[in-house]
C-alpha cells in the first residue's frame, strides 16, 4: 500500500509542478528505500528505542518551527520524540543515513552534531520543557542496506 501510495502521490504531484518539482524520482526511490530501512531497523530494536516501560511516544517527524531574529524561522523534523513518563525527560532521536555508515570524522562533525543541539533548545522553548531535561541521541543505519534489500521502482 506504502509503495503504491508513494507512487500515485509522486505521479500527481509532478503533473501538478512538472519542471518544478523538486524531487527527482530516483530521490524519491532513495527516500523510499531508506524509510523501510529505518522502519526495519527501528523494529528490530524497538525494545531499545522505545521501552515499554514508562516511555510514551510523543511523535515521529515532529515539526520545529521556531522564531528567530530578524525575520528568520528554524524549520526542521526529529525523527523521533519519546517522553519518560517516570523522570519526565525527553529523548530527540535522530536517525542518520550514509552511504558507508558513520565514520569518526562525521561523528566529530560540529555540523552534523549542532543540528541535534538546535533540535534540543528550540524543543526546549518551544514546549517549556528545561533543557537539561532534553537528550538527545543520533541511531545509524547505512544507506547502502536500502539499496540492497528493498528495490523499488516506479
Amino acid at each position: 500500500i506504502f509503495s503504491y501510495r508513494l507512487k500515485e502521490n509522486f505521479k500527481i504531484s509532478k503533473a501538478q509542478h512538472g519542471d518544478e518539482f523538486p524531487v527527482t524520482q530516483e530521490e524519491m526511490i532513495s527516500f523510499f528505500n531508506d524509510g523501510v530501512v529505518i522502519i526495519e531497523e527501528f523494529l528490530k530494536r524497538k525494545s531499545s528505542h522505545f521501552p515499554k516501560k514508562n516511555t510514551e511516544l510523543v511523535g515521529i517527524e515532529v515539526k520545529l518551527n521556531y522564531n528567530l531574529p530578524r525575520d528568520m524561522k528554524f524549520n526542521g523534523y526529529m525523527d523521533v520524540v519519546l517522553h519518560n513518563t517516570k523522570t519526565g525527560r525527553i529523548k530527540i532521536i535522530d536517525i542518520k543515513t550514509a552511504t558507508h555508515g558513520w565514520n569518526k570524522y562525521m561523528k566529530a562533525d560540529k555540523n552534523k552534531t549542532n543540528q541535534l543541539l538546535l533540535y534540543k533548545k528550540f524543543f526546549s522553548k518551544e514546549r517549556d520543557i528545561p533543557i537539561d531535561k532534553i537528550e538527545v541521541d543520533v541511531r545509524e543505519t547505512p544507506k547502502c542496506l536500502s539499496q540492497l534489500i528493498h528495490p523499488f521502482v516506479f
